[in-house]
């Protein structure tokens, strides 16, 4: 079994925000790579900061805990509960709060201090992009250039053997050329040779078939059956689905339902195919902040009103997402 530790680890390698219901939320912040005049660029690198105050209930992790464990949510709150109470002793005692490859927690006259880890799983991926150290080419040494000779210089023609050589070595490969272009490479008969051989012998065949016919039993009058067949075929054959269309919503309402944050838009129509792959028929739609695009399933105007839905989604088993939560638009 994982523990609660683990669980927010994984959850900090996959969303910007990972909250602890009674303690705070861990915020993950990006800041790209860096060339500043004759400094040594500087490699992309991410690093955690956290805010107490941001203690809400998204059911991120306790989905987390769900997914992993097969329990239901309510026991599910009351491990975090236990386990955020095992925190809060640890700190009443004086001693710091050790969480992995998170960092540490600590209280100093009274404030609780964070303090993240030189492994800090959220800069896994970025590890292995050191500084890179760059010499100036003021700098650098200077190669010396060779000396050139002045003055003219004789030029060596090639001799008349080459010249002739060279002239009929062309001569040749245009004769090459010319002969695979005027000669055809494939020579198989035409569909026009198979389709009048066809006709013939289906025609021998007609003759005959009919003559057999005639002597064994007469000719049913034509035209009478066969479009009743047609009609019945016709109606058995089943009629093409057209694909249902997206549903876009012109307005983005004040909280919406977030189910994925991609980088951009075109990552975040990739994943609305996944999920319809997957049989989610739900409306699913995107907004677009310039810097993530959010999926999200519903959007309210209230907090309050958002927070009954994502109960009701985290209660749910079979729910298809993972990780639900609440972000507030504008």
């Amino acid at each position: 079994m994982k523990s609660m530790v683990q669980h927010i680890e994984y959850l900090l390698t996959r969303h910007d925000c990972v909250v602890v219901p009674g303690w705070g939320a861990w915020i993950v912040q990006s800041v790209s790579a860096v060339v500043a005049g004759n400094a040594a660029p500087l490699p992309p690198r991410r690093w955690l900061s956290f805010n107490a105050s941001l203690s809400h209930n998204d059911g991120m992790l306790a989905h987390s805990l769900m997914r992993a464990e097969g329990c239901g949510y309510d026991e599910a709150m009351a491990q975090i509960a236990a386990e955020v109470s095992s925190w809060r002793v640890a700190l009443q005692d004086g001693r710091c709060v050790e969480l992995g490859n998170i960092g540490s927690f600590s209280t100093e006259e009274g404030l609780l201090l964070f303090k993240e880890s030189p492994r800090s799983v959220v800069n896994a991926s970025l590890a292995m992009l050191p500084p890179v150290a760059l010499t100036p080419l003021a700098e650098m040494p200077q190669e010396e250039a060779d000396d050139v000779p002045s003055g003219w210089q004789p030029v060596q023609e090639p001799s008349l053997a080459r010249r002739v050589f060279a002239a009929v070595a062309s001569v040749a490969a245009i004769v090459v050329l010319l002969l695979f272009i005027s000669t055809p490479i494939d020579n198989y008969p035409t569909q026009n040779d198979y389709a009048s051989i066809v006709a013939a012998e289906l025609f021998a065949a007609s003759s005959q078939t009919q003559a057999v016919t005639a002597e064994a039993a007469p000719v049913p009058e034509s035209g009478v059956e066969t479009p009743a067949v047609a009609v019945a075929v016709a109606d058995e054959l089943p009629a093409k689905r057209e694909p249902a269309p997206e549903v876009a919503m012109d307005v983005v309402p004040r909280y919406i339902l977030v189910v994925g944050s991609l980088p951009s838009y075109a990552l975040a129509e990739k994943q609305i195919g996944q999920f319809r792959a997957s049989g989610v028929t739900d409306p699913l739609y995107i907004y677009d902040n310039g810097g993530k695009s959010r999926l999200y399933i519903a959007g309210y105007a209230t907090l309050a009103e958002a927070q009954q839905h994502l109960e009701a989604v985290q209660r749910d088993a079979a729910s298809p997402y993972e990780g639900v939560w609440i972000c507030r638009t504008r």
